[in-house]
């Protein structure tokens, strides 16, 4: 089952939440946050979804053992830990947590353990608020169209993942090249799933070179035909082109199915959960590749019609 981002609304009653508030998949990847949280640990809530849980922890086995409390127990309340600052200081907190069996989403509501009144804080409250928020988790029905689309910047969004993409490898450099058009038009849809989406084509890339080999990123405008009506429509593109491993034949075959493992499944977004961001989004992808020769892929979201 996807999980269902909060609409534009309900996204705006995160923010009234009096804790941090954080939304993680099943190996700690940040799926949604609010303000309070990102704040509290001095980052932004851009930065926080292209990370992990454990970074916070004291170590990873620190991180599983609490995740794997929560799934046993279904929800924990009160627990005690202490949860590292962006610059290194450990910042004493309690958690509730609440583990959503259907959608595989573990909820937390995270404050400082300095609160004289922690009865009031818990996973989910009973007013009204927060039954939106659960009722938007947990409905299936909840389409793309339900969830925050905006426009936006494919190349602002691309450069953003590569600046960090070239910091956190520095000591294991590729050769990062990339050529973003000037002007480009805005695209629509979640920026949240988007840099999901452009983080796991990179994962893809860092995944098949070793340090030293190269990887190039363009983001431009292109013309492609309609499915149906035949006529051009203007897209924006964006290229992911390694020279590392390539994929074989048999590969191939299967990257876009449930459940097929890869080493990059389990760090983060899968090529299965990226196409369905890429069809809630009426984008395409194409994707170039062999052994030995590199991998080359390709995605395309369409121009904003209202623009």
């Amino acid at each position: 089952m996807a999980y269902n981002t909060f609409s534009k609304s309900s996204s705006n009653l995160l923010e009234l939440m009096d804790c941090g508030y954080a939304a993680l998949d099943l190996h700690g990847h940040f799926l949604e946050t609010n303000t309070i949280f990102a704040a509290m640990f001095g980052y932004n809530e851009n930065t926080l979804l292209l990370m992990d849980m454990e970074t916070f922890w004291r170590n990873a086995a620190a991180q599983v053992s609490f995740l794997e409390q929560v799934k046993e127990q279904g929800v924990v309340h009160h627990y005690k830990a202490e949860l590292k600052h962006k610059h290194g200081e450990l910042l004493p907190v309690f958690i509730n947590a609440e583990y959503l069996l259907e959608q595989q989403v573990f909820m937390l509501c995270v404050y400082p353990s300095i609160l004289p009144d922690t009865s009031q804080y818990e996973v989910l409250k009973t007013s009204q608020k927060n039954t939106m928020q659960r009722e938007l988790i947990t409905s299936e029905s909840n389409s793309a169209r339900v969830e925050l689309f905006q426009p936006f910047s494919l190349g602002d969004l691309a450069l953003s993942v590569m600046q960090r993409y070239e910091h956190v490898f520095v000591g294991k450099p590729r050769v990062f090249t990339y050529e973003i058009m000037k002007n480009l038009p805005m695209c629509m849809g979640n920026k949240q799933q988007v840099l999901k989406l452009l983080s796991c084509m990179m994962d893809n890339a860092i995944e098949a070179t070793q340090a030293g080999d190269s990887i190039t990123v363009y983001v431009r405008t292109t013309m492609l035909k309609h499915k149906s009506t035949g006529l051009d429509e203007q897209y924006v593109m964006l290229s992911v082109q390694d020279n590392g491993v390539g994929m074989d034949a048999e590969t191939q075959k299967h990257i876009f199915e449930p459940n097929f493992s890869t080493k990059l499944q389990g760090r983060g977004m899968s090529l299965t959960r990226a196409l369905k961001v890429i069809k809630k989004h009426d984008g395409r992808i194409h994707v170039k590749t062999g052994p030995k020769m590199g991998s080359l892929f390709k995605v395309y979201f369409p121009v904003c019609s209202h623009e």
